[in-house]
C-alpha cells in the first residue's frame, strides 16, 4: 500500500484544519500517532445564541443542523438549555465549508462528517491499539474511498452543468450571429437556447 497513514485519510485533512477544527498534526511514522494533536477547549459553556454568533450562523441554522444529526450540543444544562463548545462551532464552520465551499447537499455533507468521525475514532485506535493498526488502516482507506466517490460525483455534476452551459451559449452565438446577418435563426439553436 502506498501513502501511508495521511493518504489514508488519518491525519486530518488542511481543510479541517483552515475550518477551525484546531487539531494540529503529530507525527506520522510507524511508531507515532496518525494525526495526533492538541484540540480546541472543549468545555460547553457557550449557549446557542453565543455559538451561533461564533460559527456565523443563526439559532435557526444551528437548531436545523441538529434535526438533521450534524450536530449534536456538547452538553445541555439542567433546564434544558444547550450549551455548545468550541469543538461544536468549529464542527458548524466545517458543515459551512463542506455546503458552500465544496458544495455537497446536506446528505453529503452528513456522509462526509460521520467518515469524518470515524476517522478520528481510528487515530485514537491506531495509537490506543498498536496491534490493530494494519485492521485500522484498511478501514481509513474504504473510508477515504467513499469521501471520494463523494466528491467525484459532486464533480460530474458540476461538469455535466457546465457541458450544459457551453452548449447553450453557442446556440447564443449562433443566434446572435443569424440575427446580425439577417438570416433565419437555426433551428437546432432556437432548440437549444429555450431549454430552462
Amino acid at each position: 500500500m502506498t501513502g501511508g497513514p495521511a493518504a489514508a485519510g488519518l491525519v486530518a485533512p488542511r481543510a479541517v484544519l483552515a475550518a477551525g477544527r484546531a487539531t494540529t498534526s503529530g507525527p506520522s511514522g510507524p511508531s507515532g500517532p496518525p494525526g495526533a494533536g492538541a484540540t480546541a477547549d472543549a468545555q460547553p459553556r457557550l449557549r446557542i445564541g453565543e455559538a451561533a454568533a461564533a460559527a456565523g450562523v443563526s439559532t435557526r441554522t444551528l437548531r436545523y443542523y441538529q434535526e438533521l444529526g450534524l450536530l449534536s450540543p456538547t452538553r445541555t444544562a439542567s433546564g434544558g438549555a444547550r450549551r455548545y463548545s468550541d469543538e461544536d462551532v468549529s464542527r458548524v464552520h466545517r458543515i459551512r465549508h463542506l455546503r458552500d465551499l465544496v458544495g455537497l447537499d446536506l446528505t453529503e455533507v452528513g456522509r462526509v462528517l460521520a467518515a469524518e468521525d470515524r476517522l478520528a475514532e481510528l487515530r485514537r485506535e491506531w495509537v490506543e491499539a498498536p496491534e490493530r493498526q494494519p485492521d485500522v488502516l484498511r478501514e481509513a482507506v474504504e473510508i477515504n474511498a467513499e469521501m471520494q466517490s463523494i466528491v467525484r460525483a459532486k464533480q460530474q455534476a458540476l461538469r455535466d452543468f457546465l457541458a450544459g452551459l457551453e452548449e447553450r451559449a453557442e446556440a447564443y452565438r449562433a443566434l446572435l450571429a443569424a440575427r446580425e446577418a439577417d438570416a433565419p435563426p437555426p433551428a437546432a439553436e432556437v432548440a437549444v437556447a429555450a431549454r430552462p
